[in-house]
C-alpha cells in the first residue's frame, strides 16, 4: 500500500506546452473582455495574463519564427509566409533537444508547414502532408488534438501546438457552435469563405457592407473562436496527470482586423494597427513550473521574449536571441518595457526588390503606453494612446522621437529576399489569402 501511495504521488515529468492560436485577436478572449472562452478563462485562473503583448507581424511563420528564436522579423529574416527560416537561425526547441527532452509539434496550417523550416529541433513536426498529398490548406483543431495527443511519451517534454481555426476561412465550427454566435438564417454576402467582398481592401467593396453583415462577419470569427477554445479544454483534458507538472503558454501570433478599414479591408498583412499586434498572452504552471494564479501583468511584453522566458522557467537558462525573461513581472519586478518594433507584410505589389522587402509597408513602434504608426506608401505618421479604444496623441516632439527610433530599427535590417517555396506551397498560400 505504502509503495502503491508513493507511486501516485510521484510527480510525472516535466511538461512544456506552447500553445498558438493564429489570427487571434487579446479583445476575443474571455481575460481580455471577449466572451465563450472557458477554457482560456480557467487556464487564466490558474496563471498569468499579460494585458500587452505584442507581435512584430502581421503574418504567421514571420511572428512565429519570433516566438521560437527570440528575434524580431529583421533578427529572423523572414518577410512573411514562403520565406523559410534560415538554417542558421538557432530555435527554441533545440535548446529542449539538445539537453534530452522529447521534442513534438503538430500545426494546422500550410503556412507553417515543414519545408518553412520551423520544424528544425522537434522529433516528430506532424504539418498532416496539407500540400501537395491532400491538397487542403488547413486542419481543424479536433484533428490537431488527435494527432498531439498520439505523440505524447512519459518522459520530459516540449511541445508545441498550433491551432489555425480562426484565421479564415471561417468555416470550421459545427452548425451548434456557428449558429450560437452567427445567424445561421443570414443570406448576405458575409460566408465566411475567402472568395467574399469581406476579403479585399476594395474600399468600394466595403461601402456596400450594411450593419448585418459586419455583425455576421464577427459572428463567424467568434464562432471560430468558441471552437477552438472547446478543443482547447480537450486538449487539456486529454493530458491528464502531465497537467499536474506542466507549463502552458498560450499566445496569439497576430489579430485581425475586423472593422473594414479603408484601404486594408478585413483580414490581415496591410497594417500594424494594435487590432493586429495586440495578441493574448497567458502563461500557466503547475508542479516544478508554479506561477501565481490568476494574476494580471499590466506592462508591454513582446512575444519574441517567449523563448528567453520559458528556458528560465524550464530550467535551462540562457537567451534566445534578444528575449528577455518575463518571470520578473509576475513577482512585481516591472522595469521598463524595451520598444516593439512591428512592419506589415503587404501590399506586395509595392515591396521593396533592393532592400528589405518590408520597408515600404506600414510599421509601428510601441513603447511608454504609446505606439506610432508609420505608412511610407502615404508618406505619413501618427501617434496614438496603447489601449483598447486608442486616441491621436499631438505630441510633436514625441512623436519625431518615436519615428527616429523606427528609422534606426529599419536602418539595420536585412538585405532582400527572395521567396523559396514550392508551386504547391504558393496555390495554397493565395488560396489562404497570404499573396495578392
Amino acid at each position: 500500500m505504502l509503495l502503491l501511495l508513493l507511486a501516485c504521488s510521484t510527480k510525472p515529468p516535466p511538461l512544456v506546452l506552447m500553445i498558438s492560436w493564429d489570427t487571434t485577436r487579446a479583445d476575443a478572449l474571455g481575460p481580455w473582455g471577449g466572451k465563450g472562452t472557458p477554457a482560456v478563462d480557467a487556464l487564466a485562473e490558474t496563471g498569468v495574463v499579460f494585458e500587452w503583448a505584442l507581435s512584430g507581424s502581421a503574418t504567421t511563420l514571420a511572428s512565429h519564427t519570433s516566438v521560437f528564436s527570440g528575434r524580431d522579423s529583421h533578427g529572423t529574416g523572414v518577410v512573411r509566409n514562403g520565406y523559410p527560416v534560415p538554417e542558421g537561425l538557432p530555435l527554441l526547441q533545440e535548446r529542449f533537444q539538445q539537453a534530452g527532452w522529447d521534442t513534438w509539434a503538430v500545426v494546422g496550417s500550410t503556412a507553417l508547414e515543414e519545408p518553412m523550416g520551423l520544424g528544425r529541433g522537434f522529433r516528430t513536426y506532424t504539418d498532416h502532408d496539407l500540400v501537395p498529398y491532400l491538397q487542403q490548406y488547413e486542419v481543424g483543431a479536433d484533428v490537431v488534438n488527435l494527432r498531439a495527443l498520439e505523440q505524447l511519451q512519459n518522459k520530459p517534454t516540449f511541445a508545441f501546438v498550433h491551432y489555425y481555426d480562426v484565421h479564415s476561412p471561417w468555416t470550421s465550427a459545427p452548425p451548434e457552435i456557428r449558429c450560437a454566435w452567427a445567424d445561421c438564417a443570414y443570406t448576405g454576402p458575409m460566408t465566411g469563405t475567402n472568395e467574399n467582398v469581406l476579403w479585399t481592401s476594395s474600399n468600394e467593396n466595403l461601402a456596400t457592407l450594411t450593419p448585418e453583415d459586419r455583425k455576421q462577419a464577427w459572428g463567424l470569427y467568434q464562432a471560430e473562436v468558441a471552437w477552438t477554445d472547446k478543443n482547447l479544454g480537450e486538449l487539456l483534458e486529454g493530458l491528464g496527470r502531465r497537467m499536474d507538472n506542466a507549463l502552458v503558454v498560450l499566445f496569439a501570433d497576430h489579430g485581425e482586423t475586423m472593422e473594414g478599414v479603408p484601404n486594408h479591408g478585413y483580414g490581415h498583412g496591410p497594417n500594424v494597427d494594435l487590432d493586429i499586434i495586440h495578441v493574448p498572452l497567458l502563461i500557466a504552471g503547475t508542479g516544478d513550473f508554479a506561477v501565481p494564479d490568476g494574476q494580471r501583468v499590466s506592462r508591454q511584453v513582446r512575444l519574441m521574449d517567449l523563448g528567453t522566458t520559458v528556458l528560465s522557467a524550464s530550467g535551462l537558462g540562457g537567451v534566445m536571441g534578444d528575449g528577455q525573461d518575463l518571470s520578473p513581472l509576475w513577482r512585481g519586478a516591472l522595469g521598463v518595457a524595451p520598444p516593439n518594433f512591428a512592419e506589415a507584410t503587404k501590399p506586395i505589389a509595392y515591396e521593396s526588390t533592393t532592400a528589405w522587402n518590408n520597408l515600404p509597408f506600414e510599421r509601428s513602434v510601441a513603447e511608454n503606453g504609446l505606439i506610432l504608426i508609420k505608412r511610407p506608401l502615404f508618406g505619413d505618421f501618427g501617434l496614438f494612446t496603447m489601449d483598447q479604444d486608442p486616441t491621436f496623441v499631438a505630441d510633436l516632439e514625441t512623436a519625431r522621437q518615436m519615428e527616429a527610433s523606427l528609422t534606426a530599427w529599419d536602418a539595420a535590417a536585412p538585405p532582400h529576399r527572395e521567396p523559396n517555396m514550392s508551386k504547391e506551397t504558393e496555390d495554397a498560400l493565395r488560396a489562404l489569402g497570404y499573396l495578392d
